[in-house]
């Protein structure tokens, strides 16, 4: 008899941690399907894919006039629609340019991401942010190595959408002692 409860008992305990470990996959299944499926943050980005014109300003210190250039972009959603990458050329003080942007939002941490990088380096830029719901704004911080330097300096990017064929993006980085500076303005049309 003391065999019978004991296999009982077992059973209705391995019965009781399947169950148990069943509710507990999908409640991890539920949470991987929310991150891993493009939402309305991705259609709205999705809505930038296409070709463009831009033109640049970069200053190279405050009080400067900017040096000014032209370029086109291909904007692209890849991968289902869960990301956008950006393919840039143009010249930038007189030498051919390429670069590549790839942007994102993440469901799971409700931020917007992007990273750079460009002929005119070798690192990658790494930025993180949000977009402010009244001004539509998005303001992404974050860093890259500074040649000159030799430290990694804090930057900061904004974006904005002027309609449905205008594009608006700043850069800014933080100089020794703290102070923001702008260092390119990039105007997007199409």
């Amino acid at each position: 008899m003391k065999k019978i409860i004991f296999l009982f008992s077992l059973l209705t305990l391995v019965s009781f941690s399947v169950s148990s470990l069943k509710a507990q996959d999908q409640e991890m299944m539920k949470r991987w399907m929310e991150y891993s499926t493009p939402g309305d943050v991705h259609k709205q980005m999705a809505k930038t894919a296409g070709s463009w014109k831009y033109t640049s300003k970069m200053w190279m210190a405050p009080g400067q006039e900017p040096m000014v250039s032209d370029g086109t972009a291909i904007f692209e959603s890849i991968y289902g629609g869960r990301y956008i990458q950006a393919k840039v050329t143009g010249s930038m003080m007189g030498m051919p340019f390429e670069g590549t942007a790839m942007s994102g939002y993440n469901n799971s941490t409700k931020k917007y991401f992007v990273t750079w990088i460009d002929n005119m380096g070798t690192g990658v830029m790494v930025l993180e942010g949000t977009r402010d719901a009244g001004t539509g704004v998005i303001t992404y911080t974050g860093s890259m190595f500074d040649p000159m330097t030799g430290k990694n300096c804090t930057m900061r990017q904004t974006e904005k959408m002027d309609g449905d064929n205008k594009m608006i993006m700043e850069m800014y980085s933080t100089q020794e002692g703290g102070t923001e500076k702008k260092d390119m303005e990039l105007v997007y049309t199409r």
